[in-house]
């Protein structure tokens, strides 16, 4: 299963088939600055009910503590990081007819490309809040489900199985917390 994250979007140029938008930026990395080139392309349209199928490729910085051993010369050295680039690749689907653009990746990577996109001139989106309930009047089950703000000490509980939705859990749960995300069949 792959997660899907909801944009609206306010400006979108038009492209041919194979055409590409590239927005370039800069990001600083332990002090050195980086360009990070986030490229768009229209692959097909109507691709699937009316969306249009665009991929999109940039690179996202991941903080995290680590290690390369690498050749310097002709001795082989360790390396330390605390942050790098990582590489991401993923499709993305665009209804002209609702404004709307839904990418098809985490939540990471989907975070990290939007935040690349906020500083662009040719594309204006703005994260979509889902109303769960509505999604629940279309789409009678759940497989599972993330609460947020469940109590003092946790942050987030999660849920998985069939028809989670019927199940007294779910329900205490979606008293007490946000519902943030649901996997649907």
């Amino acid at each position: 299963m792959k997660p899907y994250q909801f944009y609206v979007v306010d400006k979108m140029p038009a492209l041919a088939q194979g055409e590409s938008v590239k927005n370039p930026i800069q990001l600083t990395l332990t002090g050195e600055d980086e360009e990070v080139d986030t490229v768009i392309t229209f692959e097909s349209e109507n691709f699937e009910g009316g969306l249009d199928q665009y991929r999109i490729k940039s690179e996202i910085k991941y903080s995290t503590m680590g290690y390369i051993k690498t050749m310097v010369g002709s001795s082989r050295q360790r390396v330390d990081f605390t942050e790098y680039l990582k590489p991401v690749d993923f499709y993305a689907f665009y209804s002209q007819e609702r404004n709307a653009l839904l990418f098809q990746a985490p939540k990471r990577e989907c975070r990290g490309v939007y935040c690349h996109l906020k500083k662009s001139k040719n594309i204006a989106l703005k994260a979509m809040q889902v109303d769960f309930g509505k999604v629940m009047q279309l789409q009678q089950e759940y497989l599972g489900a993330w609460f947020r703000r469940v109590s003092a000490r946790v942050h987030a509980a999660g849920i998985s199985g069939e028809q989670i939705q019927d199940d007294p859990l779910y329900k205490d749960l979606s008293k007490i917390g946000a519902l943030s995300n649901v996997t649907l069949p």
